[in-house]
């Protein structure tokens, strides 16, 4: 993560010493200094001159180790729990809790810029909706658009992001993830939404919400949280989200089979996107997504609805999904000189993710292959969910499944028992893509796929997610095109 909210030429969204005591409710001290922070850095290898330095404890460090160093490198003023060694009390805002006051420091900024916000969480399709939503909002307001960077999405990288505000914007767009109950609801309190929608609810963090109703739970914090000021979107194909929504009692945009928002004339031409037509009541406008899969139709229409409930026109609609790029290593596409065509959706994987790429690629044109790695924090419904997408990927009209990796047993397992099937397993990513290379031939469709191991996971902070490295050695082997 990227720990820093910089503020633009022209900032007009600094903050004084008094504004900073009174947003995080710190101890006197740093409040008295006359200098603004400029910018906000939770990381001194990202520190810019005149910022306030969050020091957050985390399960491997304590930013306060890293406090006189900050200042040091150029920090105006520090944000801590108790006064570190070689920090002077006048440089200081002492705190019961980092993290909150983060959180705190965010809320005020957002409240005092007043511009709109949009709240996107779901279990699966987050950030290529917000994508999808931010190319809107540029189609209609060039250049005035803030929206959440990479995977900045939880309880720092959300303060972050609203951190970042200059003045200029008048619109956030922000993705909302979770890993336990409160986390969305904690969001939701800084961010206050103008507009908020669930993409939908699957199975995902399960060892941290316990099961599927725990997800619908966690996410449901979002709706929980608004005001009846506000409007969301509501996916009416999912059950789970309009139970969410059962209770809100302000503006509802609803979009799915049959509603307000809605898709018709689907034609999923695979590898190379899907076209569609978006009706919004009597209004209709013809689609081009670039992404690879009909799931993408979905996304676009939970961006599209937030967009009308923005008031933002069709026709400015389909201008922005036009454009609309599709976020690195979801379903990004790979042609190879050789022939072989690589999705790369190699960033995260869960069971309802995984089964709509396995679909996408089944559905292309030539020889499908999967490489599957583990799915994490399924909890105890692990073995069986692996299973599942086994038995899914033979159903898909995938050929040849590689399952690579630690965790993938059961997935293997319910492949062998669906039938029809291909099924390899391999120790790793680098044996995974070994044996691809000798068995490849022009005109193969290969998705990557799997879960995203701890930073102090060996590879892991090289590639990003464990899956990247086959898609790295594969590129490397066969020359992108």
């Amino acid at each position: 993560m990227t720990a820093l909210a910089r503020k633009r030429g022209g900032s007009t969204m600094g903050w004084t010493g008094q504004e900073i005591a009174t947003a995080t409710g710190a101890a006197a001290g740093a409040e008295a200094s006359p200098a603004a922070c400029l910018a906000v850095s939770t990381d001194t290898r990202h520190l810019a001159v005149g910022a306030l330095y969050v020091a957050l404890r985390g399960a491997h460090h304590d930013g306060h180790a890293f406090a006189a160093a900050a200042l040091s490198g150029g920090a105006t003023a520090v944000l801590v729990e108790q006064l570190p060694p070689g920090v002077e009390p006048r440089r200081a805002f002492v705190v019961a809790d980092t993290l909150r006051a983060l959180g705190d420091l965010a809320a005020f900024t957002r409240r005092r810029w007043g511009g709109r916000v949009v709240a996107i969480t779901g279990s699966n399709g987050k950030t290529t909706t917000k994508e999808m939503l931010g190319a809107i909002c540029e189609a209609a307001e060039p250049g005035r658009v803030l929206r959440t960077h990479g995977n900045l999405n939880n309880l720092i990288g959300l303060p972050l992001t609203l951190l970042r505000l200059d003045g200029s914007e008048t619109t956030a767009v922000l993705e909302m993830g979770m890993n336990a109950f409160g986390e969305i609801a904690r969001m939701t309190e800084i961010a206050a939404p103008d507009v908020g929608v669930i993409t939908n609810v699957g199975p995902a963090h399960l060892e941290g919400v316990g099961n599927l109703s725990g997800v619908a739970r966690a996410k449901g914090e979002l709706f929980a949280g608004m005001t009846a000021a506000g409007a969301i979107a509501v996916n009416m194909d999912d059950p789970h989200v309009v139970r969410a929504a059962a209770d809100f009692s302000g503006r509802r945009i609803e979009f799915g089979r049959g509603r307000t928002v809605r898709a018709e004339a689907i034609d999923d031409r695979g590898v190379d996107g899907v076209a569609f037509t978006l009706s919004i009541g009597a209004a209709q406008a013809s689609i081009r997504l670039h992404g690879a899969g009909a799931h993408n139709v979905q996304n676009a229409l939970a961006a599209s609805a937030v967009a009308h409930a923005l008031g933002i026109e069709i026709g400015v609609i389909a201008a922005g999904l036009a454009v609309a790029e599709q976020p690195k290593m979801r379903m990004q596409v790979i042609r190879l000189r050789n022939g072989v065509t690589l999705i790369n959706d190699a960033y995260n994987a869960n069971p309802a993710s995984t089964e709509a790429a396995l679909d996408a690629v089944g559905r292309t044109p030539g020889r499908a292959i999967a490489v599957l790695g583990e799915m994490r924090e399924l909890g105890d419904d692990s073995a069986a969910l692996h299973g599942r997408v086994g038995a899914h990927a033979a159903a898909a009209g995938v050929e040849w499944l590689i399952a690579a990796g630690p965790g993938v047993e059961t997935l293997a397992d319910g492949a062998r028992r669906a039938g029809n099937i291909e099924v390899s397993v391999c120790s790793d990513a680098a044996a995974a893509a070994a044996l691809i290379a000798t068995r490849w031939q022009r005109g193969d469709v290969i998705l990557i796929k799997g879960s995203r191991g701890p930073d102090e996971e060996p590879g892991v902070r090289v590639y990003g997610a464990r899956m990247v490295e086959v898609v790295a050695r594969l590129t490397d082997l066969g020359g992108v095109a």
